[in-house]
């Protein structure tokens, strides 16, 4: 990445910024202590222009810091609500709830228009990781792979067995194409659609 601050910089922080909503939005539909434990446990991200508060000396870095602060975050949210005895298909509820709530997906949206929403919206790693290789992209059908799971690190054994993260991912996912004519598959938390339905 650059050393000099530029629009790929405010694209991923608005994507830390998202995944950081998400991680709030799950503690405070199910439990205010756990809202409290996350704001003493977990580092508040600065709000603002970015250029105000990112350390210019070290971009990279500091951004980097703030992937691997949200990843744990999301993970110790989900974590600790299943251990509060919410169940999975709950927090999965309220992950769709808040995709249907960000999204500005409409009808007329295509598969390949909402497969570069996504890629502006959920995070992956450093854009320099290239996570996600496209397949097949048109109009009517994205097709993409994970070539790395740069998640599961930040996740319990327990979680990564169930899938959690991409249980709650895909539910995100499929309420932000809720006013939409598409339907996402994820297979074997490898390899992904984004197809009309029609």
């Amino acid at each position: 990445m650059s050393a000099f601050l530029g629009p790929i910089h405010y694209w991923l922080y608005r994507k830390v910024e998202i995944q950081s909503n998400l991680a709030n939005e799950l503690a405070n539909h199910f439990d205010q202590d756990l809202v409290m434990t996350m704001n003493e446990k977990f580092e508040t991200l600065p709000e603002g222009d970015l250029e105000d508060f990112i350390q210019t000396d070290n971009i990279h870095g500091w951004l980097q810091e703030k992937v691997h602060l949200v990843e744990k975050k999301l993970a110790f949210a989900v974590e600790q609500l299943v251990e509060l005895n919410i169940t999975i298909d709950e927090i999965k509820a309220v992950a769709y709830l808040f995709g249907s709530k960000i999204t500005d997906l409409t009808i007329e949206t295509t598969a390949k228009e909402a497969f570069t929403f996504f890629n502006n919206t959920l995070l992956d790693g450093m854009p320099c990781d290239h996570v996600n290789m496209v397949k097949q992209e048109d109009d009517k059908q994205v097709d993409w792979n994970r070539r790395i799971n740069l998640h599961e690190e930040f996740w319990s054994q327990q979680s990564r067995l169930e899938n959690r993260y991409d249980q709650v991912r895909d539910s995100f996912i499929r309420g932000c194409l809720t006013n939409t004519g598409l339907e996402y598959k994820n297979e074997s938390n490898c390899e992904f659609t984004i197809i009309n339905k029609e």
